[in-house]
């Protein structure tokens, strides 16, 4: 039976300097789960790495930690390949750096099965590496981190405002962890009543849209931006011709 295609997703990545191309590179590294599909990304990628047949770490760890945890991180890169698979990534990331010297930002897409575990354990520490005092860069986001599992309240924390990992230091050049949560409201059908017999219908139902957690380890205030119609309530407002609402099209981000 084929596997079920599902759709990708469209990601914004800025910077808190803004769009201008920089003359330092910014490597991006950027997580999910094979099983939700890859993103799309809008610059060049340099490395993609597939990591769902990698030896896991054990389930036991896995079904309560994130590879945001040292635990998973130790156990993951105690098996001999994973720690291969480590240095080859490393070494072809600043090979690509070295003979294609560039400005602005570059990705380097790692998946696992569910983007949990083996692939943020490697990306955490990729880009610990790559970003050197001259040298580029790094940011990490995790598109697809913590979904469809329990966190302990450790982890959470340290996924949280804190920012960090509680084991590792922080960095000047690299913002700490976030956890950036959008929520999108369904626009009202096009069918509503217009004029004045909207008037009875001021109040709009408002329901909370199905959307995806997204893990951010960021630099930059919205690293990530997904469009999304929102819908408002009209109390205290005219309830003239709908197709007049200013706000009827307004793009949520994070």
């Amino acid at each position: 039976m084929p596997r079920e295609t599902l759709p990708t997703k469209e990601f914004s990545i800025s910077h808190r300097e803004g769009k201008e191309t920089r003359v330092r590179p910014c490597v991006h590294f950027v997580t999910y789960g094979r099983n939700y599909g890859p993103p799309q990304i809008h610059f060049p990628t340099v490395l993609t790495l597939d990591l769902s047949e990698n030896e896991p770490p054990p389930e036991r760890l896995c079904r309560r930690l994130t590879g945001l945890d040292y635990e998973i991180a130790d156990s993951f890169f105690s098996f001999e390949s994973n720690n291969l698979e480590f240095h080859n990534a490393l070494k072809e990331i600043q090979h690509q750096m070295r003979s294609k010297p560039r400005g602005g930002c570059v990705a380097v897409l790692i998946n696992c099965m569910e983007g949990i575990h083996r692939s943020v354990a490697m990306a955490e520490r990729l880009a610990r590496v790559v970003c050197s005092r001259d040298g580029p860069k790094a940011e990490c986001l995790h598109l697809d981190l913590g979904k469809g599992m329990k966190i302990r309240p450790e982890s959470a924390a340290r996924m949280g405002a804190m920012g960090r990992s509680e084991d590792i230091p922080a960095r000047g050049r690299r913002r700490s962890r976030h956890k950036a949560r959008a929520t999108s409201e369904a626009r009202a059908s096009e069918d509503r009543p217009r004029g004045s017999m909207a008037i009875a219908d001021a109040v709009l139902p408002i329901r909370e849209a199905h959307l995806r957690q997204k893990m951010v380890s960021r630099g930059t205030e919205d690293p990530v931006r997904e469009r999304y119609p929102q819908q408002r309530e009209t109390v205290g407002r005219s309830a003239g011709p709908w197709g007049k609402d200013e706000n009827r099209r307004r793009m949520l981000s994070p």
